[in-house]
């Protein structure tokens, strides 16, 4: 799952450029189940003191859900003061996960990206069922944003079963799927998609494809082939038998903090890793970063976001 999500102006996405999903979850769709409301039916009245865990323990109903968050160490977290809201996935939802996908998640080596999936249904604050139907997306533990769908009451195409279950530390919010946030790193989901290829043989020649692997988060600042095409001629080159100052110049294209396009945009300006400052400005409609037109952006990763620019921001002396 990424999200794609438009800078308020008009954009649009190049057609080279085609995101690579992940195996979508299948639902029984033409045969939706009808829920039976009152096998939820919590023995203790909202507010009675239970936590989060606790009031889903009293239903028998998220019994993967728990041995989930007890594999991925977040059991105290949940069990603490919060508050939080949980979008809480039932048993029969985690039932339709693909045995690959679970099989993947439960391996010891993925716990991080078990912990992603898992906080990618927690928001770190009470929201009620009209705080969350009036926003387009929620802000996840995660650090991913979950999108929201008021016309058809769903979040990441997950259907509310059972909405405003208040306990002493937040409140739950039922749902019939398992929402999948982006568990690729940002150096796995540019190297899917060809129009970076010359930025990922860049960043490989100079040591840092490794390091867009770790947790970050990172905001990149993606050229593409064509952006590196229209470079003076002998400068790539140049680049390249330099990694030195190749690194230099990708790490201009990189900061700190998972930063989506309204925050790019309030910035005005970014400090990039390698310590020198960008400026970011909108002018008609037209957002840029230095020189170079962003025009795609908000792409998730797990370690951070992609935006798309059309041309490589290069240094000052």
């Amino acid at each position: 799952m990424f999200s794609l999500i438009l800078l308020p102006f008009a954009l649009s996405v190049p057609p080279t450029f085609t995101f690579p999903q992940l195996p979508t979850v299948q639902s029984n769709a033409g045969n939706q189940q009808q829920v039976d409301q009152e096998a939820f039916l919590f023995p203790q009245p909202a507010g009675s003191g239970l936590t989060i865990l606790e009031t889903a323990a009293s239903t028998g109903r998220f019994d993967t859900l728990a041995a989930a968050i007890e594999l991925a160490g977040l059991t105290s977290t949940l069990e603490g003061p919060g508050p939080f809201t949980v979008f809480a996935p039932t048993d029969a939802a985690f039932a339709k996960v693909p045995p690959h996908r679970l099989e993947f998640l439960l391996r010891p080596e993925n716990q991080a990206f078990l912990s992603t999936l898992l906080t990618f249904h927690v928001a770190g604050e009470s929201l009620n069922a009209a705080a969350v139907l009036g926003s387009p997306y929620i802000s996840t533990v995660s650090g991913q944003r979950a999108e929201v769908d008021a016309a058809n009451l769903q979040i990441e195409g997950a259907d509310f079963i059972v909405t405003d279950v208040f306990c002493n530390n937040g409140v739950i919010h039922i749902i019939d799927e398992v929402i999948f946030p982006e568990l690729r790193t940002i150096t796995a989901m540019t190297t899917t998609i060809p129009d970076f290829s010359t930025l990922n043989l860049a960043l490989g020649i100079a040591g840092l494809d490794d390091d867009l692997e770790t947790a970050g988060p990172f905001t990149v600042f993606a050229p593409t082939n064509a952006a590196f095409d229209a470079l003076p001629p002998g400068v790539l080159d140049s680049l390249v038998a330099d990694p030195n100052a190749l690194g230099n110049v990708l790490l201009f294209h990189v900061t700190s903090g998972r930063l989506y396009a309204e925050d790019v945009l309030a910035s005005g300006q970014l400090t990039m890793l390698n310590n020198l400052v960008t400026d970011v400005t909108l002018d008609n409609g037209v957002a840029k970063i230095n020189d170079s037109v962003i025009t795609v952006t908000d792409v998730e990763t797990w370690n951070g976001v992609i935006h798309v620019i059309d041309a490589v921001l290069v240094p000052g002396p």
